[in-house]
């Protein structure tokens, strides 16, 4: 799926271990994480909601890929919390996409300094294009820690709430 997107070019200069990660169907990665964001309790409401992440200094992490219809389906368990989302491909618009619930975050992929950045673009409703000024900021990468391990970050702030979700760490194959 990324190969669609990036090109040739841009998908031979990531690193490895992201190729392995988004390569492995079926597989499990394990590892820890670390998982912020403002703790006022409509944001917590709307985490409760989305099966997203509670806020935890270190939490165990597991995360399995597997494809169903043309899309990535994750699976996201932090601790106790299971949150799953679906990522495809717009070739038309030529970005990823991640689907959650009725929601969907379009982002532009682009390699840069041995990462992959997924900068955040558009996002709709039901289908229905959202207006920018409703936007959350948000963003993610793909990397590789100095210990050789896939590292992640993902940050969601929406507008006059604050920090959704805040998390990054490591992950290596559940088999290691």
């Amino acid at each position: 799926m990324l190969y669609l997107l990036l090109g040739k070019d841009q998908y031979q200069h990531l690193p490895p271990i992201i190729k392995e990660f988004h390569q492995s169907p079926n597989s499990v990665w394990q590892g820890s994480a670390r998982v912020g964001g403002n703790n006022s309790l409509l944001l917590n409401i709307i985490r409760t909601i989305n099966s997203l992440p509670k806020i935890a200094p270190q939490a165990p992490i597991n995360v399995s890929v597997h494809y169903r219809d043309n899309e990535e389906v994750w699976v996201r368990q932090f601790g106790q919390n299971t949150f799953t989302s679906y990522l495809g491909c717009d070739l038309n618009k030529k970005l990823m996409y991640e689907r959650i619930g009725l929601l969907r975050f379009y982002f532009k992929l682009r390699v840069e300094a041995n990462a992959l950045h997924w900068d955040f673009d558009s996002f709709s409703f039901l289908h229905c294009p959202l207006p920018k000024f409703l936007a959350p900021k948000a963003n993610a990468r793909e990397s590789i820690s100095e210990y050789g391990k896939y590292q992640f970050m993902a940050y969601v702030h929406l507008p006059m709430l604050g920090s959704l979700v805040d998390y990054d760490g490591e992950l290596e194959p559940a088999s290691k």
